[in-house]
Order: C-alpha cells, then structure tokens, then sequence
C-alpha cells in the first residue's frame, strides 16, 4: 500500500511538474512551495544552468565548478567537444527524484536510488544535480559526458572502464585544489582500502556490462567496485596513459568486444590487468 501510495503522489507531482515548464523539458520548473521563488535560468560556456532564485549562491557553486572541471579535463581531452547541455539545480534531494521522474525519463523505482543523496549521469543533455552535491561527484559525472563523447553508448559494455574513468578523473581534479594534508590522508585511505579488499576484488569480466554493474551496485559492494575501478583506471593511466585508455574505448565503440579491445590496445586481457592489481603492494605511485 504505502508503495502505491507513493506512486500515486509521485504522479500528481509530476503533473504539477509539468504545469511549472515554460516550454517542455528546455525550460523545467518543479512543483515546489512558493516560497522557492522563480525559477531562473542563465547561459554559461558549454551549458545553461537552472535554478530557483533562493539557491543562486549554490547554484553559482556547481555552474562554476562544472565550467572548472570542463577546463581542466580540456587538458586530456582536448580534441573532444562536449555538446552543449543542461543543468538543473534541485532545492532538494526529493525535488531532484521528482525532476527525474517527470523530465528525466527515469521509472520511480530508477529515481528514488537518489532520495537521500548522490545524482545520475547526464541523461540526453541533461544534468540533475542537487544544490548540496560535493565538487568530486560533479566533476565524476561530468567525465561521463566526455566518455560518451568519445565513445558513444560503449560505455554500457565496459562499465569498469566508465566508472574507473569517472573516479580517476574527479580524484585528479580534486587533487589539485586540495591541501597537500588533504592528498596524503586520501592516499592512506586507498592504501588501507587496498590492503583490507585484495581479496575481495571482482573480476573485470564480472563489472563489464552495465547489467552486471548495476546488479553488484548495492550496499558494501557498491563502493568496492567503484574504488576498485578507480584504482584499475589509475593503474592504467600510470602505465598505459590516457590515450591508450580512450584507445580503448573507441574499440569498442566501433564493434570489440571488452576483451578483444583490452588485448588489442594494451597488449593483455582482462584477467591479466587484474592480477596486477591484485598484486599492487600500493598506490602512491598511482595517485
């Protein structure tokens, strides 16, 4: 009952969600107390942001560290042109739900994994975020605009690769605007999460498709397949570099299986790129 319930008042939310549009999902508003204010909207390079008046200093917050973390990226993607896209600002995690719902396409069931915190992937050129989502986690799912950008919908079939880049990336950019205090304590926290998960890691060929990601995606096992890629992808770009890495990525956009790719740009499979980090001792080096 409760679960119809909550179907039924996510659908008269969405209804009233659409009464705010000023023209379809270009100009979105969302059915919130009045108080909010007015929804405005304002043209940055690369993207338009919009939000609620009373959010503008949050709202200035993610727009300028989106266009921070589209310049830094710039410097390894530099031949990759992102289209331009859409933010929207949510007041709170709930409105975000509702916004995906209603303008996102998500099924409630998809939408409600956000309801206490986090934020999808830029979904057809358009980004929902919260107006309290941390700089890491934008500039995470920012990346996944630029792997789309260069390989299309490839992603869903090398999801470690997807989600490593997205973790790899962030952390770099998070790098370089933090203390030297804040970069040690980081890389003794991967040092630990290493030495007390080697073995539990998982297979590359078990987090590839992005069905068998979303199935281990839950509970304790979601953070161990995102540190793990994270720490597969920062192997890589050690050992590899970036090029071969996006390399990678265009193979199997253009038709290679994972594994066909991995052999053919980085000369070894799978299984052997995970015992190399079933074997790391550390990532100092990495990181």
């Amino acid at each position: 009952m409760r679960d119809i319930a909550c179907r039924i008042a996510t659908a008269i939310i969405s209804i009233a969600f659409f009464s705010f549009c000023f023209s379809g999902c270009a100009s979105v508003g969302i059915a919130v107390p009045s108080s909010y204010g007015a929804f405005l909207s304002e043209e940055k390079a690369g993207f338009a942001i919009k939000y609620y008046d009373i959010d503008y200093i949050q709202a200035k917050r993610i727009s300028d560290t989106i266009s921070n973390v589209m310049a830094f990226y710039r410097t390894n993607f530099a031949d990759t042109e992102l289209r331009k896209f859409t933010v929207y600002v949510y007041h709170t995690q709930e409105d975000l739900v509702h916004g995906l719902v209603a303008c996102g396409g998500l099924s409630y069931e998809s939408a409600r994994r956000f309801a206490r915190s986090g934020a999808p992937r830029p979904l057809k050129g358009l980004f929902h975020v919260p107006i309290t989502l941390d700089l890491r986690t934008i500039a995470h799912e920012t990346m996944h605009m630029y792997v789309e950008a260069v390989s299309g919908s490839a992603y869903q079939r090398i999801k470690w690769l997807d989600e490593g880049l997205g973790e790899y990336m962030s952390y770099l950019f998070w790098k370089q605007a933090s203390p030297d205090s804040a970069v040690t304590a980081k890389i003794n926290e991967y040092n630990a999460f290493l030495s007390q998960n080697r073995d539990r890691f998982i297979s590359l060929d078990r987090i590839c498709a992005e069905s068998q990601w979303t199935g281990l995606n839950t509970g304790s096992t979601s953070s161990l397949i995102y540190h793990q890629a994270f720490l597969v992808v920062g192997m890589l770009a050690k050992q590899d570099g970036l090029e071969k890495i996006k390399q990678v990525l265009v193979a199997v956009r253009d038709g290679m299986a994972a594994e066909t790719a991995c052999q053919s740009v980085l000369s070894r499979s799978q299984a052997d790129i995970y015992e190399e980090l079933v074997n790391l001792e550390k990532v100092d080096g990495l990181l």
